[in-house]
C-alpha cells in the first residue's frame, strides 16, 4: 500500500507542495477537532475553506483513509471518521504496548544528551500550560510541544519503524484528546504527570517510567468515557 509520504513524493514539485499543504492542513484540522467526527466532507465546501481545487482535495482525503482519519462513502464522497470508546481502547492498548517497548529500549540505550533533550522538551511543554482551554488559540502549539516531549522519550529506541508507529498512534490519540476541554478537568495536573515520567527516566527506572506513562494515558480514557458513552 502506498503511504501518504510516497504519494506526495510522486507528485511534480508544484503538485507536491500543494498536495502536502492540503493534506497536512486537513489532517491537523481533523486531529484538533476543527473538522468534527462524522462530518460529511463536501468537495465544494472544502474548496472554499482551503482555497484549493477539487483534485488535490480528493487526493489528500484519499491519503487520510488508511490513516483512520477519513472514511470513503460509497458513491457519496468522504466523511471524517467517527470516534468510539471501542476504537480508543484499541488505540490505548497499542500505544501502551509500543511506547512501553520503545521507552524501555531508550532507557537502556540513551545517554546524557538524550536526557537533556527530554528535560528541555518538558520545560517548553510546561510553558504552554498557564491556560487550560483545549480549544484556545494555543491548542495547536501545545499539541506540537506535547508530541515533541513524548517522541523525545522514545528517541533512543533504535527503531525508526517503531518511532513512526508511535508517532501515528499519538496523532490518532489526539483526536480523542481534542474532545476534552482542559478547563473542565482541573483535577489533573498535566505538567506533574509528565514530570513523574521524567523523574523515573532520569533514575533509569524502566518499570516506574512505563507505569507512569500507562497511568498518564489511562487518565484520558477516564475523561472521555462519559463523553463517548450514550
Amino acid at each position: 500500500m502506498v503511504n501518504a509520504r510516497q504519494a506526495i513524493e510522486a507528485q511534480s514539485d508544484g503538485g507536491k507542495l500543494l498536495m502536502s499543504d492540503v493534506y497536512q492542513r486537513i489532517r491537523e484540522d481533523i486531529i484538533m477537532g476543527r473538522l468534527e467526527a462524522g462530518r460529511k466532507l463536501r468537495i465544494e465546501e472544502l474548496k472554499a475553506e482551503y482555497g484549493t481545487g477539487a483534485s488535490p482535495l480528493r487526493e489528500a482525503l484519499s491519503l487520510l483513509i488508511p490513516e483512520g482519519f477519513v472514511d470513503r462513502l460509497e458513491n457519496r464522497g468522504f466523511r471524517v471518521s467517527g470516534v468510539t470508546l471501542t476504537d480508543f481502547d484499541d488505540l490505548l492498548d497499542m500505544r501502551c504496548w509500543s511506547e512501553s517497548r520503545a521507552l524501555r529500549r531508550s532507557i537502556e540505550r540513551g545517554g546524557k544528551e538524550w536526557e537533556g533533550e527530554i528535560v528541555l522538551a518538558l520545560y517548553w511543554f510546561s510553558q504552554a500550560f498557564p491556560d487550560h482551554d483545549a480549544h484556545d488559540d494555543r491548542a495547536s502549539e501545545r499539541r506540537r510541544l506535547h508530541k515533541t516531549f513524548h517522541m523525545a522519550l522514545i528517541a533512543e529506541c533504535g527503531s525508526p519503524m517503531l518511532m513512526e508507529l508511535c508517532s501515528r498512534l499519538f496523532d490518532r490519540n489526539d483526536r480523542y484528546r481534542s474532545l476534552v476541554n482542559f478547563a473542565a478537568t482541573a483535577e489533573r495536573n498535566h505538567v506533574a504527570e509528565h514530570e513523574q515520567i521524567v523523574e523515573a527516566v532520569l533514575r533509569r527506572d524502566a518499570d516506574a517510567a512505563v507505569s507512569a506513562l500507562a497511568e498518564h494515558y489511562g487518565k484520558l480514557r477516564r475523561q472521555i468515557e462519559p463523553i463517548l458513552t450514550p
